[in-house]
């Protein structure tokens, strides 16, 4: 347009950085903000200028939105709202209630999405007081009815752990969704309330509301919490009925772990042959659940065939195996399995374990240990079945303190599902009137224990108790927000420690960044660099340096992260693995073959994640003659078995080229499962092409995976439509 000679107006402007809003382009957002100014359009419109303001605050650049907002002769109801959401994403939720106060005292009305963002920002940060407020204003207003609206205020009722206000604005509504029961039925169970959320989801169905995958997830997971085996199968009987599928990971998955925690592994081996494309959680279900039984040959099996089908353990599957080759005395597989654990760098995770299976294997079993002993070796290997029972024994025996105990046993409800097990141990504190603030270490592992759990709420209340904070303490709560993808209130409770006079270290720091990065929240993340320079961390501290990279790609920041590499004193494969995942996704394939050269110049062999992100390169930028050579260097030169992700990348990058029908060969022979993701690839290459015929063939391996792909349907349409253009 602008070679044309052609000058863009308020709306032309408008759409392209709503479209770099929404894709995360701020490089170019930063250019068309550029363009406004010297068109001088700054202040002709107030949707050109609220566009700004949302940019900048998607962006997580809420000092410049800010800026933009303050400049504005009007501030309009929609710029406050664009302002306010950006600081409730990115977990500025105090700041966002501010604003909204601000906003009243220019008599400026809230409308529905005003109100539901700061609710979700009350929340957030516990304001009830806020809320309360909030609600007032609702009803003045008459919007308690609109749906989004009423499914926010019964969420930031249950996250101030009011239920029972919750359940009263349930009452008031008179029309309610399933959204809005999914609301109030999540957060009983969420909030360990599990015989409400069963009358409640009881109650929906006689209403005449179908529960969805969601609503059914939550009954599942309830049903294993309390132990309702009828319940959980009762609730089964109906996905099957109302015409889910249980070939779905989201419900499929819940389904094998309930019955496997039953001990009715029949049942969970015919549910999990029924997931399509099952994923590592739902086969470590299924081989925990064989574990858990003394099946220790189906669980080799199992654990053998899933190695096959290309998949990879994690420090879980693990932990069960080690378990189930002790039993059997299979030392060869175990040795096998230990050595794997220390390829892929989780030996932290699961070291210990191999005590299970070394001295089974060498006739052991006489050796006496303690009680005590006992139990720390059970903890350490994520046995809670055996660790608890230990528990009792140890109060007699006395081997070891408190402190020692509590601790290890603690450790062992990360990892583990029955939550009924981790409040015993919390109880079993307690009543023996241990004071968690009396050992940090006892107090850490308790809050590290609900976070991992995903019992938020619980982490935060033993986190409240304490009456003295440290900065491990600090750590593990903001830790356990981030792994639970809660990124606004990890920055929230990050903010909060600082102001408690706390300065992070490199643990805090790059939990933080990894947040930034996830949240595309890039005014933060260059904050936090910034600071990290500023508390003089050294350039050396190859962890920080390596989640700084990953950080910027994860925003678009290309550059800053080449300049951060760049940087780096020393480096290690994650460095490289981190740039180069950056330059994939930008297609910048002679800056990813320079940095190659770079790092076999200095030693380091390319490993599975590096060739993958090749490829990558490869196909974005239609790199057929280069794919290929990296294939033969992986078989030859770099030691990496070829697997499914691979094979993926070269479809891919074959399509882009035209060839068809090597795509046809490729896959049929290859020795892996095929997936969704390959299928559209290959419908892909059939709409460049107009290919009706073998669109076909793929739309029908696709639905062979998903039977409701919609993607794929609109893929064979846009192929006919290729088809008829061309003819």
């Amino acid at each position: 347009m602008l070679l044309e000679r052609l000058c863009p107006d308020v709306v032309t402007f408008t759409s392209i950085l709503k479209a770099c809003a929404g894709i995360g382009a701020h490089e170019k957002g930063y250019a068309v903000h550029d363009s406004v100014a010297k068109f001088g359009l700054l202040d002709s419109d107030v949707y050109l200028c609220t566009a700004l303001v949302d940019f900048y605050a998607k962006c997580g650049s809420l000092k410049e939105a800010q800026l933009v907002f303050d400049k504005l002769p009007v501030q309009e109801l929609v710029t406050w709202n664009a302002l306010i959401a950006g600081y409730t994403w990115h977990g500025y939720a105090e700041v966002a209630i501010k604003c909204y106060k601000r906003m009243q005292s220019k008599c400026i009305h809230a409308n529905t999405s005003t109100f539901v963002t700061l609710l979700k920002s009350c929340g957030m940060i516990g304001a009830l007081d806020e809320g309360l407020d909030l609600h007032a204003s609702i009803l003045r207003y008459h919007l308690l009815q609109t749906e989004k609206v009423g499914s926010a205020l019964i969420e930031m009722y249950i996250e101030c752990g009011m239920l029972e206000r919750a359940k009263e604005v349930f009452e008031e509504l008179l029309h309610r969704s399933e959204s809005v029961w999914n609301s109030l039925i999540g957060g009983c169970a969420d909030k360990k309330h599990v015989g409400e959320s069963f009358r409640l989801f009881a109650r929906m169905q006689c209403e005449g509301h179908c529960p969805d995958a969601i609503t059914y997830t939550c009954i599942i997971k309830g049903s294993c919490t309390t132990g309702g085996l009828v319940q959980g199968m009762e609730t089964h009987a109906r996905i099957v009925g109302n015409g889910f599928l249980e070939s779905e990971p989201t419900i499929g998955t819940p389904l094998v772990h309930m019955y496997a925690k039953f001990g009715l592994m029949k049942f969970a081996q015919e549910n999990f042959s029924r997931i399509r494309d099952p994923t590592i959680v739902s086969r470590t279900a299924l081989i925990g659940g064989y574990v858990q039984l003394g099946h220790f040959e189906e669980a080799l099996s199992s654990y053998t065939q899933m190695q096959l089908e290309g998949f990879y353990p994690n420090a879980v599957t693990f932990s069960c195996m080690l378990k189930a080759c002790g039993s059997v005395k299979a030392l060869a597989e175990g040795q096998k399995m230990h050595a794997q654990i220390t390829r892929i760098g989780i030996l932290q995770e699961c070291s210990t374990e191999k005590a299970l299976y070394i001295p089974a294997c060498h006739d052991a079993e006489h050796i006496h240990v303690g009680s005590a002993l006992k139990t720390l070796e059970c903890t350490q290997n994520a046995h809670d079945c055996e660790a608890f029972p230990c528990l009792g024994q140890v109060k007699n025996e006395q081997n070891f303190e408190d402190f020692d105990i509590l601790s290890c046993i603690l450790k062992v409800c990360n990892s583990t599902e029955p939550r009924y097990n981790h409040r015993k141990v919390h109880s079993e504190a307690l009543q023996r009137q241990i004071l968690l603030e009396q050992d940090v270490i006892v107090a850490t592992s308790l809050i590290d224990m609900y976070s991992k759990c995903g019992m938020l709420s619980d982490a935060q209340k033993s986190f409240d108790l304490l009456p003295v904070h440290d900065l491990v303490l600090w750590n593990a709560l903001i830790t356990g927000y981030a792994q639970q993808a809660q990124g606004a209130e990890a920055l929230h409770y990050f903010e909060s420690m600082q102001l408690e006079g706390f300065a992070p270290n490199l643990v805090t720091y790059s939990c933080i960044l990894k947040v930034c990065g996830k949240l595309g929240a890039m005014y933060r993340g260059q904050e936090m660099h910034d600071e990290i320079v500023r508390q003089g961390f050294s350039k050396d501290e190859i962890i920080v340096s390596n989640t700084l990279i990953g950080m910027y790609c994860d925003c678009g920041m290309l550059h800053e992260a080449q300049d951060t590499f760049n940087r780096i004193g020393t480096y290690d494969l994650i460095s490289y693995n981190s740039l180069l995942m950056g330059l994939a996704q930008s297609g910048e394939s002679k800056v990813a073959f320079s940095l190659l050269e770079r790092m076999l110049a200095e030693g380091y062999n390319p490993d599975t994640i590096t060739c993958i992100y090749l490829l990558t390169v490869c196909s974005h930028s239609g790199l057929f003659d280069e794919a290929q050579v990296i294939l033969k260097n992986m078989n030859f030169t770099y030691g990496v078995n070829l697997d499914f992700e691979h094979l993926t990348c070269i479809v891919d990058c074959l399509g882009r080229a035209g060839c068809l029908d090597k795509i046809v060969i490729l896959v049929k022979e290859m020795p892996f499962h095929s997936s969704s993701l390959m299928w559209h690839c290959v419908l892909g290459a059939c709409r460049n092409e107009g290919n009706v015929e073998l669109g076909q063939w793929a739309l029908w391996n696709a639905l062979e995976h998903f039977e409701s792909d919609v993607g794929a349907y609109v893929c064979m349409h846009n192929i006919f439509g290729v088809a008829a253009a061309c003819n």
